[in-house]
């Protein structure tokens, strides 16, 4: 530990000294303020990059990383469609994943309806889950329709709401994509 601060009392008051190594010390805490949240965005691309995500979740985690790449191109700008599909992709074969490895027999069979497949995984596996964590798949899927709203939005450049698509489109899909499979992932128990 080094010591920041020494003082001396004079009288009814205090004189504070701070050596050189506490002016180092408060620039290095300073300068690693926002270490917790770059840790936490390092820990969902960790995540999606371990073994046992890539074997789970193989064709998922490829387009996931396609997107991924696509994003910091030079010439993203030009890929942002691309980008949706690659996302769009990558929910679909991660929801796909899901219901073949917990053997949902009841799931919609249409790889595109990833919001009737997911719902079927949680409704199967809700019973296994506390309360509290059955309320936050809940939430889950909510979460998990947004993100798949704006990639489909993304997929079709967004002729439908008339907006054009900028870069920042493109870092959002690919954030929230892979945001949502690492939470769902992590919180849907096995079959």
């Amino acid at each position: 530990l080094i010591q920041v601060l020494s003082y001396q009392r004079q009288g009814s008051g205090f004189n504070f000294f701070v050596p050189p190594k506490g002016f180092t010390a408060y620039e290095a805490h300073k300068r690693t303020a926002g270490a917790p949240l770059a840790q936490v965005e390092s820990d969902v691309k960790k995540y999606l990059d371990t073994d046992a995500f890539r074997t789970a979740f193989p064709t998922a985690h490829s387009r996931w990383m396609e997107a991924a790449e696509l994003l910091w191109k030079a010439d993203s700008d030009q890929e942002l469609s691309t980008i949706g599909h690659k996302c769009r992709e990558a929910v679909q074969e991660f929801a796909t994943a899901l219901v073949e490895r917990d053997g949902i027999t009841d799931a919609n069979p249409d790889r595109a309806k990833t919001r009737d497949r997911l719902s079927a995984v949680i409704k199967a596996r809700g019973d296994s889950i506390g309360e509290r964590q059955r309320q936050l798949l809940d939430a889950l899927f909510g979460y998990w329709t947004a993100s798949c709203d704006l990639i489909q939005r993304q997929e079709h450049a967004g002729q439908r709401d008339g907006a054009a698509l900028v870069w920042e489109d493109g870092r959002r899909v690919v954030f929230h994509s892979a945001l949502v499979m690492y939470e769902v992932a992590r919180s849907i128990p096995r079959g």
